[in-house]
C-alpha cells in the first residue's frame, strides 16, 4: 500500500496542490489536523488507485464538484461530510 501521510504535521497553512496527481500509484492520503484549506482538487480523481483520503479535522471546503462523486474515494468523502451542490 502506497500512503501519503501528513497527518497533525506543523506546516504552516496550505492547499493540495494538484499535482498529487503526478503520484499515480497512490492509494491512501491522510491528512488529519492539520492545516489545509481552500477546495480539492480535481485532479486527485486521476489516481485511478486511490481508495481513501481522510481530512478530518482540516479546513478544505465540503462543497466539491460533483465529479468527485464519480471517483474511487466518493464513499471516503461522503463518510466525511462532503456534498455537491449540483
Amino acid at each position: 500500500m502506497l500512503a501519503l501521510d501528513l497527518s497533525g504535521n506543523n506546516f504552516d497553512a496550505f492547499q493540495i496542490p494538484s499535482q498529487i496527481s503526478r503520484m499515480t500509484s497512490l492509494q491512501r492520503i491522510y491528512l488529519m489536523n492539520t492545516r489545509v484549506y481552500g477546495s480539492l482538487p480535481l485532479e486527485i480523481c486521476d489516481l485511478e488507485d486511490l481508495e481513501e483520503i481522510n481530512l478530518h479535522g482540516t479546513n478544505v471546503d465540503k462543497e466539491v464538484d460533483s465529479k468527485f462523486f464519480a471517483c474511487t474515494i466518493s464513499e471516503s468523502l461522503t463518510r466525511q461530510g462532503f456534498y455537491s451542490s449540483r
